[in-house]
């Protein structure tokens, strides 16, 4: 099962609401895509142990 959240619109984003977010996905064993989010959101994913990078760099890591 694969979930995108769509996080292109999203104009504030606090560190609690990342770590809810973290907590999630950690429970769910399934493929996610985050499109939209900024680099300390990857930062702070990382922290809590989720590996995560913006879509572009992915697709540009996946064509070398």
């Amino acid at each position: 099962m694969t979930f995108r959240i769509d996080l292109t619109q999203v104009r504030e984003f606090h560190d609690f609401g990342i770590a809810v977010l973290a907590q999630a996905l950690t429970r769910r064993k399934a493929e996610v895509t985050l499109p939209g989010l900024r680099q300390h959101q990857i930062r702070v994913l990382r922290y809590f142990g989720i590996d995560t990078a913006p879509p572009e760099r992915a697709a540009v890591a996946d064509a070398a």
